[in-house]
């Protein structure tokens, strides 16, 4: 069986679009770009770090303190009184017996 013969074809060579190749040209520019930053991402991320070592390693760590300006003493005992059950308690019963009688009380 004889083997088959291809017999070339002549197309005409395909010219590219006016339009078409600007816009490739451009998007291939634009990933280069992008490449070429993305590839020299990791040295400027580098020295930034290196900026900060730098920084922080020559500052003398400072501690700090509290500063509370002077509370009286009947704010104290006040405060100590409202945060023991037992002394709320008898504060609420001493406001019931000693508050205004229920006839004069509004409602």
């Amino acid at each position: 069986m004889p083997a088959p013969v291809q017999i070339p074809v002549a197309r005409p060579p395909r010219e590219p679009e006016e339009e078409e190749l600007p816009m490739r040209l451009t998007k291939l520019d634009q990933s280069r770009a992008a490449y070429e930053m993305a590839s020299q991402l990791h040295e400027s991320v580098a020295d930034r770090l290196r900026q900060i070592d730098e920084r922080t390693g020559r500052r003398r760590i400072e501690t700090s303190t509290a500063r509370r300006e002077p509370v009286s003493r009947d704010a104290v005992q006040a405060i100590s009184l409202v945060r023991n059950p037992h002394t709320v308690r008898q504060a609420v019963i001493a406001a019931l017996i000693f508050g205004p009688p229920k006839a004069l009380a509004s409602e």
